[in-house]
């Protein structure tokens, strides 16, 4: 058994994933790579247990992230979007 045979047959069959996009325009109706990130999980077998917007506001990324990762439902937190810092330039 090679490597990866080996790391997949002791991988579990399914995480738990929440997705997080970051916006301050985008909802839940209208976010086309949230909406696309769970499609592709789900097809793969994952289960998406969670699907929020956050604003582009670094705190509140960082309590979200840190609020998720104490849930022990939460295996995997995805993040899409977020362009302030781009958009605006690196000192805002």
């Amino acid at each position: 058994m090679n490597s990866v045979e080996e790391h997949r047959s002791q991988s579990p069959e399914s995480v738990s994933c929440m997705i997080v996009t970051v916006s301050d325009t985008r909802t839940l109706e209208n976010d086309k790579s949230g909406q696309l990130m769970r499609k592709l999980l789900e097809e793969s077998g994952y289960a998406v247990i969670k699907h929020i917007i956050v604003k582009d506001e670094y705190d509140e990324i960082r309590e979200l992230i840190y609020n998720a990762s104490s849930q022990s439902a939460v295996q995997a937190i995805l993040l899409t979007g977020g362009d302030r810092h781009f958009r605006q330039g690196p000192n805002v």
